[in-house]
């Protein structure tokens, strides 16, 4: 464990991620360490967000794989009737515009 990593943690605090990461490694539930750790788990409305948000981004990277702009991507989207997972409204050019951005063309993108 590098030194300069704790120090970070000690000044930032922990994620979610890392504090659970840390308790498995030691053979505990994170609970056992931090006794408020459902106090900041996320709600099921949360999970179910992020899950309708990798779907989504998957479907669009499929869109703009076969050419689509991100408007004709849009109006693709709201004819198969999907939301916009944080809203719960139906997806619009404008809401798509940054996530389209971001969406590589390649069938595998490589993680930088």
């Amino acid at each position: 464990m590098d030194r300069h990593q704790i120090y970070r943690w000690m000044d930032q605090g922990l994620g979610a991620y890392v504090a659970d990461g840390i308790a498995v490694r030691l053979g505990l539930h994170p609970v056992v360490i931090w006794p408020d750790w459902f106090a900041h788990s996320p709600t099921e409305e949360e999970v179910t967000a992020a899950e309708m948000a990798d779907h989504l981004d998957a479907r669009l990277a499929t869109l703009r794989r076969q050419g689509m702009s991100y408007r004709q991507a849009a109006r693709a989207l709201a004819a198969e009737g999907f939301l916009n997972p944080f809203t719960g409204l139906p997806c619009s050019k404008d809401s798509l515009r940054l996530r389209f951005s971001k969406i590589s063309t390649r069938e595998n993108p490589v993680a930088a």
